[in-house]
């Protein structure tokens, strides 16, 4: 092609960089894909806030796809409960309270113990023991916001658990509900369950491994719940009663019935204050005792 055609723009144009003392403005950065997707991040990244309430749906999501987990912790109360109600010859429970109230009380707590005893240490435990507690360490979300996701995801489902069996006690069993009494009620279910929580913390401290946590915790869970008027079989004799008044699982199922009285919500102060004790002491020992890499890899490091 001749020279001559080629258009003067064109003809200009240099293709090589410009050596420096020309006074061209310098030709802008690019920035590479990786910059440019850090960036584009950055603005957008999650809170803490939010990522811990995506745990809590992720957390809730994989409970209700547990089988075992949704039998035991929320079928299984409102079955028994069914049942008992069934079989109780009538008259009053402890204190007045009706005995279709009062065993619902006890399935409400035995649910929520059950969910956040058993159920979510063993979870949390099982996360650890496949590192990824350890993993979490880089990440924004963190162990500390896993757990936190998991115990709230357990506050939900132990509220669910109890208006399930407060439902049917409704609807099949005649029990009455006010609204401030299930306010009550409700804010009692939190801080039993919490407690409970605190003390499933404290027991995956202590214990190897998922299946320990497991084991142990029914085999504490099962013998307590007769000493705690959360199953009600007659009259419980007296060195039981006290027995059971030392642990928060009977102040628990108490205080649900005391918010619940038909004839006014009452605070059981007592058992109000032997939870937030066991809450205190039991989220002490988790919060010293608690590892978060597995055992086998610590023992390993020590070596």
């Amino acid at each position: 092609m001749d020279a001559r055609r080629i258009p003067r723009p064109v003809r200009a144009f240099g293709w090589d960089p410009a050596r420096g003392g020309t006074g061209r403005a310098p030709a802008p950065a690019v920035a590479s894909r990786r910059d440019r997707a850090v960036d584009a991040d950055a603005p957008g990244r999650p809170s803490t806030a939010r990522l811990v309430l995506g745990q809590v749906g992720w957390a809730t999501r994989a409970a209700a796809r547990d089988p075992g987990w949704v039998f035991f912790a929320v079928a299984l109360p409102v079955g028994l409960y069914a049942f008992i109600m069934a079989v109780l010859p009538d008259g009053a429970a402890a204190d007045g309270v009706p005995p279709e109230l009062s065993s619902a009380a006890g399935m409400a707590a035995w649910g929520a113990a059950v969910t956040a005893f058993v159920n979510m240490p063993e979870a949390v435990v099982r996360a650890r023991d496949r590192g990824v507690l350890k993993r979490l360490r880089g990440t924004p979300l963190g162990p500390v916001g896993f757990m936190a996701g998991h115990t709230v995801s357990t506050l939900g489902i132990a509220l669910v658990t109890a208006a399930l069996v407060m439902a049917v006690g409704l609807v099949f069993f005649g029990v009455v509900l006010s609204g401030p009494g299930v306010l009550l009620a409700a804010a009692v279910v939190v801080l039993g369950t919490a407690t409970l929580a605190a003390c499933g913390f404290a027991l995956a401290a202590v214990l190897p491994g998922s299946k320990a946590v497991s084991a142990v915790g029914l085999a504490i869970l099962l013998p307590l719940a007769f000493f705690s008027d959360v199953f009600l079989l007659g009259d419980t004799q007296a060195w039981m009663q006290k027995a059971g008044s030392v642990f928060p699982l009977k102040h628990f199922a108490n205080s649900v019935a005391a918010a619940l009285d038909p004839s006014g919500p009452r605070i059981l102060w007592g058992g109000l204050a032997v939870m937030t004790a066991w809450l205190v002491a039991a989220a002490i020992v988790a919060t010293r005792a608690f590892r978060w890499d597995p055992r086998a890899e610590g023992a390993t490091a020590r070596r």
